[in-house]
């Protein structure tokens, strides 16, 4: 496992809805799911819907998107 700084935004229907910074695998979608989920769960609690999110995943102080990251239920 290696994991990296990476900077992370959440999006609902098109909006950001959060933005923030964790130490993380990018080839771990168990630990991306994770984040994702909590994100949600700070952002209005409700993670039953959570595949009407994305995650945008950088590497910290990088442009470019490595990967948008959907979890299904």
């Amino acid at each position: 496992m290696s994991r990296e700084l990476l900077e992370l935004t959440v999006k609902h229907d098109g909006w950001r809805v959060a933005e923030f910074t964790a130490e993380a695998d990018p080839a771990y979608p168990k630990e991306l799911r994770q984040l994702l989920y909590d994100a949600i769960k700070r952002y209005d609690g409700r993670t039953d819907y959570i595949e009407e999110y994305e995650m945008d995943v950088h590497y910290a102080g990088k442009r470019d998107t490595i990967m948008t990251f959907v979890a299904t239920e």
